[in-house]
């Protein structure tokens, strides 16, 4: 059985084809992956929106939970996307090595430090590194932004 490769493409309009509003579909050819949407007319009150964006944001320490144990080493990078192109996720994930490489100094060091990995409508990784080398980071090129991952601890409960 012939495998059908498969292309990733990232568009700047990425983010609005997988927005949670749209309608998603794909169709698969024998040369790459089409993604057909069919934007929603949805509208949400200008406080309604407010307050979910302030519940996502919010800090999960301000929560009020007091076995928080925050730790501030954990970083979400949001990768710019600027029509790159991968045929296989495994070429994502190196392009998300070679990227936090740039500022650890060997993708085996980059490798060990990335814990979550998104290909979804935001491409980016979560990765533990200090905030000298964060602010490194941010200064290379394709990285759009670097924000604090509030919620590492909720994904992970057994960190410590």
């Amino acid at each position: 059985m012939t495998r059908v490769p498969k292309t990733i493409t990232i568009s700047p309009f990425s983010s609005f084809a997988a927005h949670p509003n749209s309608s998603l579909s794909s169709t698969t050819s024998a040369e790459s992956v089409y993604f057909h949407f069919n934007a929603m007319c949805c509208w949400n009150p200008p406080l309604r929106v407010s307050y979910i964006a302030d519940e996502i944001l919010k800090p999960a320490c301000e929560c009020g939970v007091a076995s928080c144990n925050c730790n501030k080493n954990h970083w979400l990078v949001i990768l710019q996307t600027n029509g790159l192109e991968f045929a296989t996720e495994q070429e994502l994930f190196n392009h998300y090595i070679k990227t936090l490489a740039i500022v650890l100094g060997s993708e085996e060091e980059a490798r060990k430090k990335i814990y979550l990995v998104s290909c979804g409508w935001r491409f980016g990784f979560g990765t533990e590194i200090d905030k000298v080398t964060k602010f490194k980071l941010e200064g290379c090129s394709g990285v759009a932004a670097i924000l604090e991952d509030y919620h590492y601890h909720t994904r992970n409960p057994n960190s410590g």
